[in-house]
């Protein structure tokens, strides 16, 4: 979380930061709160939805944090904590929970990737 902080990780665009940052965040303790806590699941989407013109590390470890980390969890959640977690994003912004939503709708390349790489029925 802490959005002074994620701007200095942003704007930074050094390495270094950025992919100790990432390793944090596949902390078990991270994923533990993403899961019981619709709050911290609110802030961390918010933040790493955010910035998506800053530079090109920043994007990296933004998708990879979305893709990696978050979507995992978030398919594993019930549809009450989910609901949590909306109406927490629809707190920091209207937009956001909209943006929540889109986001978790697969998009045609995941899709396309899920088509691609199923493997036959025995």
């Amino acid at each position: 979380g802490g959005g002074a902080g994620v701007r200095v990780l942003f704007e930074s665009e050094d390495a270094r930061l950025l992919t100790a940052y990432r390793q944090a965040a596949r902390d078990d303790r991270v994923r533990e709160l993403l899961r019981d806590s619709p709050r911290y699941l609110a802030e961390c989407f918010a933040v790493w939805s955010a910035h998506p013109q800053a530079g090109p590390l920043w994007q990296e470890t933004r998708t990879d944090l979305l893709e990696e980390v978050l979507r995992p969890v978030v398919r594993g959640l019930p549809p009450e904590r989910l609901a949590e977690a909306e109406r927490e994003l629809a707190g920091l912004g209207r937009s956001r929970a909209e943006e929540f939503r889109a986001w978790q709708r697969p998009n045609l390349r995941t899709r396309l990737r899920t088509l691609l790489t199923r493997r036959p029925a025995e």
